[in-house]
């Protein structure tokens, strides 16, 4: 990915946030990970980590709805 120079905070749309499984920078992260490794979990033959990602979104989702 290409070094982003930021000269004024203000100016800012969007920051990058690392992926918590692979640490590699990105603007959108849902429950912790990039859309790289959702699909990675998504297409695994073992659904153990998709499963328990999913019911993080969940658990994000009304965490979120109940304040």
């Amino acid at each position: 990915m290409a070094e982003i120079e930021v000269r004024d905070r203000a100016d800012m749309l969007a920051e990058l946030i690392a992926c918590e499984s692979c640490s590699a920078p990105t603007l959108l992260r849902i429950a912790g990970l990039c859309a790289d490794c959702i699909a990675g979990i998504g297409l695994a033959a073992d659904r153990t980590a998709y499963e328990a990602w999913r019911r993080r979104v969940s658990e994000e989702i009304e965490r979120r709805a109940t304040g």
